[in-house]
């Protein structure tokens, strides 16, 4: 969708926020707002600000490290909460469980090591200069559009 009308990275999270925030206050329209809660309301600012944050982190390591390497970040966050999930709280899994689990972090890991370890397409991969910041789209930068100088 925005590849075909050249949006920055930062001007498509901004958009996707306030499209998410309109359709979350047109989901909230008649429900009652909480009362005032200093606490309450640092705890929604807290979870807020940690999202947008990790937005920031996730469009960061997608673009320089690519999709695979996200998927096998987040695969493996995932496989450390079912272990520290069944080890904390004696939650057990059964063998078919594990052997699910198995099978799709077993997969995930060998494309990931095996299969490339999640290089980009297109080519070879140029690190940005220490102060620039790695936010121009990609048909920017293959187009030496206008956040990269062309080459």
């Amino acid at each position: 969708l925005f590849k075909s009308i050249d949006v920055s990275t930062w001007n498509q999270m901004l958009y996707v926020g306030l499209l998410s925030t309109l359709l979350t206050s047109f989901g909230q329209l008649g429900a009652p707002v909480p009362p005032w809660d200093a606490k309450l309301y640092s705890y929604i600012f807290a979870l807020s600000m940690s999202a947008a944050v990790a937005q920031i982190f996730i469009l960061i390591t997608i673009k320089e490290f690519g999709a695979l390497l996200f998927a096998t970040v987040m695969t493996t966050r995932q496989f450390l909460s079912i272990l520290l999930s069944c080890i904390i709280f004696m939650h057990p899994l059964t063998l078919g469980q594990w052997f699910g689990t198995s099978l799709v972090f077993g997969a995930l890991y060998y494309k990931t090591f095996a299969g490339g370890g999640g290089k980009k397409k297109g080519g070879d991969h140029h690190p940005l200069p220490q102060n620039e910041v790695p936010m121009s789209s990609t048909s920017s930068i293959e187009a030496g559009g206008p956040d990269e100088p062309a080459k």
